[in-house]
């Protein structure tokens, strides 16, 4: 197989291999935390010297929790609504939708359009997994998925958000709060003085973005909105992985072990027909009742690097749809902005 080059989108790229890397190394290790066979063989297309991003494990296995546990709130989540939508926020060159398919959902990878045009040349779309190519704050985006009324709507933003400002963070909730009601939302974010670390380093690097948004405490966002939720949060030392090596003992510092998390949250109030009223799930998969209070709830950089936020140029055939999937796909047609142009 001929490897194809990226050259002419170096500067776009170099960002998104970096993950890929991780991913692809750690799917041939025995005690993998994550598998991803995708990953190996978009590797192995890329003519590129993956050698220059070999970097202390820790780096590697904090970027594969965090995926890790994303994937799981994914899981979770289509455990509970099988037919649910899933937008996920600055793709890059992920494959979660392989990871995570269950058959049913309907699936967004958005991202920017220089980073879409590069994913185009390894990862094709199909019939229930589509490509957005614009920016997560260009709300265009939002008519095209929100073409799916009734269904449950996962949000996911990993190593996104921190590179937007608060004000920017708080209008995207808000907004989709407005639009999909219901909806679910889960992001990861660190508290403002890992922000500010985090920022020291990237200065001693050619990396010329800045991490902006920090986040003090997981239920700070419930005062931005009403019917905004915490529903539950995770953080990097909650389970003895032993793959952290002495790291671990950082959980017992609490400035270090709650200051970078992962946060899942209701948006708004539930429309009819959005899934269940009074269920939620923790990001294992269990089902239990929704608890009416989070009061009790535990209160580097391991974001690993820009999640240039975020194409769905081809459009799956038309041949053998119903009526109201033909009314989708035409209509998806006409919202051809965050399309690449359409056909």
């Amino acid at each position: 197989m001929s490897k194809k080059s990226i050259q002419d989108l170096k500067d776009v790229a170099e960002t998104l291999l970096v993950p890929l890397y991780y991913r692809a190394v750690e799917s041939q290790r025995p005690d993998a935390l994550v598998k991803d066979e995708r990953a190996q063989e978009l590797m192995a297309q890329i003519d590129y010297d993956f050698s220059r991003f070999k970097r202390q494990s820790f780096d590697q296995v904090a970027t594969l929790m965090r995926l890790r546990e994303f994937d799981r709130c994914c899981r979770a989540f289509l455990a509970e609504h099988p037919q649910g939508v899933v937008v996920h926020i600055g793709c890059g060159l992920d494959t979660r939708f392989d990871r995570v398919d269950n058959g049913m959902v309907e699936w967004y990878d958005l991202d920017l359009p220089g980073v879409i045009t590069l994913r185009k040349r390894f990862i094709k779309e199909g019939p229930r997994c589509h490509f957005l190519a614009c920016s997560v704050l260009d709300k265009s985006w939002m008519d095209i998925v929100g073409l799916h009324a009734g269904r449950s709507f996962l949000f996911m933003a990993e190593g996104v958000f921190p590179y937007f400002s608060e004000a920017q963070v708080k209008g995207l909730v808000l907004t989709l709060a407005e639009r999909f009601p219901g909806a679910e939302l889960v992001c990861d974010a660190m508290a403002p003085f890992f922000v500010r670390v985090h920022n020291l380093e990237l200065a001693s690097t050619r990396i010329a973005a800045r991490l902006h948004w920090g986040l003090k405490r997981g239920k700070d966002l419930e005062v931005w909105g009403a019917g905004i939720r915490l529903l539950g949060e995770w953080f990097y030392f909650d389970e003895p992985e032993p793959r952290l090596g002495r790291a671990r003992l950082l959980r017992y510092v609490p400035l270090m072990g709650k200051g970078v998390g992962i946060f899942r949250y209701r948006l708004g109030g539930r429309s009819s027909g959005s899934g269940t009223e009074h269920g939620s799930y923790d990001c294992r998969g269990q089902v239990g009742e929704h608890h009416q209070a989070h009061d009790e709830m535990p209160g580097r950089g391991l974001i690993a690097g820009p999640g240039d936020e975020l194409a769905l140029d081809d459009l799956p055939d038309q041949d053998g749809l119903d009526d109201g999937h033909r009314d989708l796909a035409e209509d998806k047609h006409r919202n051809a902005n965050c399309l690449g142009g359409g056909h």
